[in-house]
């Protein structure tokens, strides 16, 4: 299959949630948004006098979001500092095994800890995981808990895409929450 992936974005997951942000953007909900904007400097090096002992380490959310007044609340993210209409995000898959999806909660709570920032863990789209009963039961998602960005809807090739989830419009979404 078909990678949707741009030269823009590093996974898929981060070029869906650019779609939802973008029918976002059309409502006049998002006011804009940008992609690794802001990177913030976690610890400095720590040298000897001769040789670098601890690298210096710094952090890159995935997105800045700025919300209309009071729409972050709205779609459970958290603002950068009260009464903020701001968020930073990182987007994450459904499943992964890589390394970086170990680092995220402690860069989330360094980046609290240290600035006072809090950033948002998105997961704009989910599989099935097994429960008690092993039964099959879909993950909650972004999409799932709000709307279906309408070009998530085919898949690059332009055929219609298996989803598991009730599939809402952004429209049929903000009446919802209005």
């Amino acid at each position: 299959m078909k990678k949707q992936r741009t030269d823009q974005f590093k996974s898929d997951e981060e070029l869906y949630f650019s779609w939802w942000l973008d029918e976002l953007k059309e409502k006049g909900i998002v006011l804009e948004w940008q992609y690794e904007h802001f990177t913030f400097p976690l610890f400095d090096k720590v040298y000897d006098g001769k040789k670098t002992l601890l690298a210096e380490h710094n952090y890159t959310p995935d997105f800045f979001v700025q919300f209309g007044k009071n729409y972050n609340t709205k779609f459970g993210f958290k603002a950068l500092l009260e009464p903020s209409f701001s968020a930073l995000v990182d987007v994450k898959g459904g499943y992964s095994n890589n390394f970086n999806d170990m680092r995220f909660p402690l860069n989330q709570k360094w980046m609290y800890q240290k600035l006072g920032l809090y950033v948002n863990k998105i997961i704009p789209v989910s599989g099935f995981r097994i429960n008690s009963k092993k039964e099959k039961v879909l993950k909650k998602c972004l999409f799932s808990e709000t709307f279906t960005p309408k070009k998530y809807l085919l898949t690059p090739t332009g055929k219609e895409r298996t989803i598991h989830w009730k599939v809402r419009s952004v429209e049929e979404f903000l009446e919802v929450i209005r």
